[in-house]
């Protein structure tokens, strides 16, 4: 059980570290990306303004096929799609959007970047890429995100001067780049391509990263239904023993009342039964000499029988002696001790304080402790 509450730990960690990286190599695409455009952008510029400087506007428009055009609306452009595509991307990660609003987002991000490369004269086509991070959004099990995979890298293969040169009238950045001296030139086809790399490595690291994390989230996911599984066969045996305990604790209190029941019978038809055969027995000395006591002693006894009888169907109904329901225990007493008086020759005595502080089993108890007392002092030691 430790090592199960250890895994997704371990896990929430390793995704942790992951998405910082991710979050990192995130910027540092568009960092590279902006430090790219506005490379070649410096470059265009810096170009026209080189050839002009050196009076030779014409040799190096003889070099182009088609004219340049380097102007500030353009370069307005360029840096307002740029920071539209930069907006949704970011808002993209930070909010996400759920699979069905990916699609229309990946198109406007693509349409984003390819604006971008046109205004660039495909001079750099790694803004291309950029779009990746919206695609590594869809479940992995998506068919959307293997066709935008593909789309994406269709138009970041056909995003080439040398391609498209003949659809597009653009100059191409080689061009520009070749007015500058041998040595410059090095250098700035080196920086060009040092950032073009880069970028492309940064989006391929960003979707081995994306993918790390997707595959911890399944395994997390995997551990976690693996976990629920094992709680729910716990709980399937915890409840299984609960229903056999329950079972138990049914028989037993089945057990308890019945015995329950069977002691209130014996008391109440013990202790009745005693006083109706030593009122018969009365009945029986009497029914010679004086017959009207007699007949006052057999109407108690009926009585007696009577309440016995109720005392019987309650026991069995689990409630109350029928004295103590309608009477308090001090009244129920002094009833119990004027029918054993009544009923027999047998003097009771009741001494008891006028204020009780019971509860209901209390009385029961009480009530059932004195009556059973009486019953076998006069059974079985012969009381008077």
């Amino acid at each position: 059980m430790n090592t199960y509450e250890n895994v997704p730990d371990a896990s929430n960690v390793q995704n942790a570290h992951s998405k910082w990286y991710c979050n990192l190599v995130f910027c540092t695409i568009l960092l590279v990306n902006l430090v790219a455009i506005l490379f070649i952008l410096w470059i265009k510029r810096d170009a026209i303004l080189t050839v002009c400087s050196h009076f030779s506007a014409r040799n190096f428009l003889e070099t182009l096929e088609y004219p340049p055009n380097i102007s500030t609306f353009r370069v307005w452009m360029i840096l307002i799609q740029y920071g539209l595509l930069v907006t949704s991307e970011s808002l993209n990660r930070k909010w996400g959007l759920p699979n069905q609003n990916v699609g229309f987002l990946f198109i406007w991000e693509m349409f984003l970047a390819v604006c971008i490369t046109i205004e660039l004269d495909f001079g750099y086509r790694g803004v291309m890429l950029m779009p990746v991070t919206c695609v590594m959004h869809y479940d992995k099990n998506n068919p959307s995100r293997l066709v935008s995979m593909l789309i994406l890298l269709v138009l970041f293969i056909l995003a080439d001067h040398n391609i498209v040169s003949g659809i597009f009238h653009c100059c191409p950045i080689d061009a520009y780049i070749s007015s500058y001296t041998v040595d410059s030139q090095r250098r700035l086809l080196t920086l060009l391509n040092v950032l073009t790399c880069t970028n492309e490595v940064c989006c391929m690291v960003f979707m081995i990263l994306t993918l790390q994390i997707q595959m911890n989230r399944t395994h997390e996911v995997q551990h976690l239904l693996l976990q629920t599984q094992n709680q729910s066969e716990e709980l399937r045996v915890v409840n299984a023993q609960l229903s056999e305990y329950a079972t138990q604790v049914d028989k037993m209190s089945r057990t308890a009342e019945r015995n329950r029941i069977a002691r209130e019978i014996h008391d109440t038809l013990g202790h009745s039964m005693t006083g109706i055969a030593m009122g018969l027995e009365a009945c029986l000395e009497t029914t010679d000499t004086l017959s009207g006591q007699t007949r006052s002693q057999l109407e108690h006894i009926a009585e007696t029988a009577r309440s016995c009888l109720n005392d019987v169907r309650r026991s069995v109904n689990a409630l109350r002696p029928d004295k103590l329901e309608k009477f308090s225990l001090h009244d129920a007493l002094e009833s119990l001790a004027a029918d054993i008086s009544t009923l027999s020759s047998i003097d009771v005595s009741l001494h008891q304080p006028d204020v009780y502080t019971l509860n209901v089993e209390e009385e029961i108890v009480i009530y059932r402790l004195i009556q059973e007392s009486i019953t076998n002092a006069v059974r079985h030691g012969n009381a008077k």
